[in-house]
């Protein structure tokens, strides 16, 4: 008689990665929004100097008249993509002004050359003697799955098959994926970073990860590329 495979009840939770810094909200295509973690980069400890993203000289020179007389900070950031080498210009949510300024800015924005998406922000602040700008870090939001919050809930049947390993009643499979978004949402790919040990588990993971429906990666509000991993992804047996 041929001997069958064990079957197994499995509780999955899934459960996103979360990232320290700040909280942003962004709508949903469907309708409604969604709050997600974001992370200030690069950090203020490699913040590079001004000099190096403007010609800070003539942009004070620029920015005197407009801004004479003095006023609250504006904060601009600057957004660069793989192939492009000048920025987008554009304000943030902390701050605006003229839009004057972000011509001059954007006319007067050094080359910089990337091979990923990269932002950073720069704070102006004026009194009636003086023009200071200073770099800031931007704010980076990682790719999002719909309607995730905490821990997702699902029971899956798994069929054990030959090969796979078994872990002891009780355990947990902890099981780890990362998802390639493009700019538009769309998913371009889904790589397996850590097995359950079980192939079955391993493929319905994967393939719940394909027909997820995402939010891009955002780079101080600019749609670009981005990974999405999930580490929290642990089976109870």
């Amino acid at each position: 008689m041929a001997t069958r495979s064990p079957v197994w009840a499995v509780l999955l939770l899934l459960s996103p990665g979360l990232l320290p810094g700040q909280v942003v909200t962004t709508s949903l295509p469907t309708g409604g929004e969604v709050k997600r973690r974001c992370e200030f980069t690069p950090s203020s400890a490699k913040l590079p100097p001004v000099s190096s993203i403007i010609d800070s000289a003539t942009v004070s020179a620029a920015l005197a008249p407009i801004l004479a007389g003095g006023g609250p900070a504006l904060v601009i950031s600057l957004v660069y993509r793989p192939g492009v080498s000048q920025p987008e210009v554009r304000w943030t949510e902390q701050a605006s002004g003229p839009g004057e300024l972000l011509s001059i800015v954007q006319t007067k924005a050094l080359s910089r050359p990337v091979t990923e998406p990269w932002a950073i922000r720069l704070r102006v602040t004026s009194t009636a003697d003086s023009i200071s700008i200073r770099t800031e870090p931007s704010v980076y939001c990682p790719p999002q799955p719909y309607g995730i919050g905490g821990s997702t809930r699902r029971t899956a049947v798994v069929q054990v098959g030959p090969g796979d390993r078994l872990p002891t009643p009780g355990s947990r499979i902890r099981v780890v994926i990362e998802t390639l978004v493009l700019a538009s949402g769309a998913v371009a790919d889904v790589r397996l970073i850590r097995s359950s040990g079980i192939q079955q588990i391993d493929n319905d993971i994967m393939m719940s990860a394909q027909t997820q429906s995402y939010l891009p990666a955002l780079l101080d509000g600019v749609p670009v590329d981005g990974r999405y991993r999930n580490d929290g992804m642990r089976a109870h047996r």
